[in-house]
């Protein structure tokens, strides 16, 4: 069923991996590990690329949750009534990626979707491993700490601090060895998040509506390898908690209220744009009266790409509705920048927001790929296949790249491609766009309606910011 739900927002699963990227090769091997929970960090972003395909992705995060429960189920088998106790950790993982919203934008730990569930499917093999093995438990203990924090941070840390509970100098491992890491390999991380690498940390020190279902989590894994439970007790409590937490992850999913059915929306409405499906995208964007003004760009572009701009351009009536984005004081741009100042043909924007994007958070595939093509369109071409060739160490993007490198080559071929007919024209102008753009739909409204170009496609533009401004 949750599998399915997701399915149901397969747009949602989408953009994981378009806010990701997976580079190839011993080097970016390397520079994963440059801080602790590296391991984790480099399967889970290559995995966030088979979101490409979100039934894939989605199959993949149910096969890694299934794994964890299966792993803690097995682990509290002798205590009767437990056996739910060891599905709770993945239900609240499933709850925490569904409820990210907006918050996919914001975020500088990238590859959630995976990163969280493995390393939580790590600490359960681990605990288990500890619980089950005939070695010395201060001995194991030590070496999955000192060997496990490198590769998985936070995760090797866990399940020793449960297994603390039976062997309390555990605790000293914990606490000692991320010290003495942090003092010899990695002073790039803050003292006070050495003991939490790995997880996101940094992006909801501020924000705990965000990471309370990870925190959760965390607890419920606690419960269950280090609380000893009576045989005799009942297990009907855990089972009601657990279908609580499940029933939250579903309706979190589908989120009803108007205000957050946009968000979903404009994961629909990005996805059909990008694959060049206009009137799919203006029908999405369409389809309530109650709208946002990132919907009403992407209308405004799809409008555009379909010829009827100038026409249509006030004939829906609408109500804007107070986004979940203001909740979180962020320049609308950092949101669906890059792709309204794409489409709307103001490329310089697109270019800058792209770019720092990728320097404030991870490096997306989304923003390389706006890049390539703003160097393609403005005739930069060695710029663009630098791009291009980065993009073409990302699984499942070899095709994409294959295409635009040969446009790279051929600029003449270029010239025919939909993009280039639509975008082309729009760069006709005398006009410095180099203004303020922290809020892209006001940005573009803005810049067309002082500006004056020399081709009826800017001509159309501009009368759609002149007429908005008097309507």
């Amino acid at each position: 069923m949750t599998a399915y739900v997701f399915l149901h927002y397969s747009d949602y699963v989408y953009k994981f991996q378009a806010l990701s990227f997976f580079g190839k090769g011993l080097e970016y091997f390397i520079s994963c590990l440059r801080e602790p929970g590296g391991l984790l960090l480099w399967v889970g972003r290559f995995l966030t690329q088979c979101c490409t395909f979100p039934v894939l992705g989605v199959l993949l995060l149910v096969l890694v949750t299934a794994a964890c429960s299966a792993v803690l189920i097995y682990g509290v088998r002798r205590q009767k009534g437990m056996a739910f106790i060891g599905i709770l950790p993945s239900l609240l993982v499933f709850l925490f990626i569904a409820r990210l919203g907006y918050r996919i934008f914001l975020v500088r730990a990238d590859a959630l979707i995976f990163t969280q569930p493995l390393g939580l499917l790590t600490a359960s093999l681990l605990l288990l491993w500890l619980q089950r093995s005939r070695m010395n438990g201060y001995v194991l203990s030590a070496a999955i700490v000192v060997l496990g924090y490198p590769f998985f941070g936070f995760y090797a840390l866990l399940p020793v601090l449960v297994h603390a509970v039976r062997k309390p100098w555990n605790l000293l491992f914990v606490a000692v060895v991320p010290l003495v890491y942090y003092l010899v390999l990695y002073d790039v991380l803050a003292l006070k998040f050495v003991w939490l690498a790995g997880t996101p940390f940094l992006d909801f020190v501020d924000d705990f509506a965000g990471v309370w279902p990870l925190l959760a989590a965390w607890a419920a894994f606690a419960c269950a390898g280090a609380i000893p439970v009576e045989k005799s007790e009942t297990g009907w409590p855990m089972a009601i908690v657990s279908l609580m937490v499940y029933a939250a992850s579903v309706l979190s999913l589908y989120q009803m209220p108007c205000r957050s059915a946009l968000f979903h929306w404009q994961m629909k409405a990005e996805r059909e744009i990008e694959n060049g499906q206009w009137a799919s995208a203006l029908a999405t964007c369409t389809q309530s009266k109650v709208t946002n003004d990132i919907l009403i760009a992407y209308r405004n572009i799809a409008l555009y790409n379909l010829g009827r701009l100038k026409d249509d351009c006030i004939k829906y009536s609408f109500t804007i509705q107070r986004s979940e984005i203001d909740a979180f004081g962020v320049a609308t741009s950092r949101f669906a920048g890059p792709t309204i100042f794409y489409y709307s043909g103001m490329l310089n924007f697109c270019s800058r927001w792209s770019m720092d994007l990728n320097l404030w958070a991870q490096p997306g595939v989304e923003r390389y790929k706006y890049l390539a093509k703003v160097s393609l369109i403005e005739g930069e071409y060695e710029l663009a296949m630098k791009y291009i060739d980065r993009i073409a160490t990302v699984p499942f993007q070899k095709k994409w790249a294959k295409k635009y490198a040969a446009y790279a080559q051929n600029p003449g071929l270029f010239a025919e491609d939909p993009e280039y007919v639509s975008l082309k024209p729009l760069q006709d102008h005398g006009e410095d766009s180099w203004l303020a753009s922290d809020d892209a739909p006001t940005a573009v409204l803005m810049f067309y309606a002082r500006t004056q170009g020399g081709t009826p496609e800017f001509d159309e533009w501009h009368y759609l910011a002149k007429m908005i401004s008097l309507y």
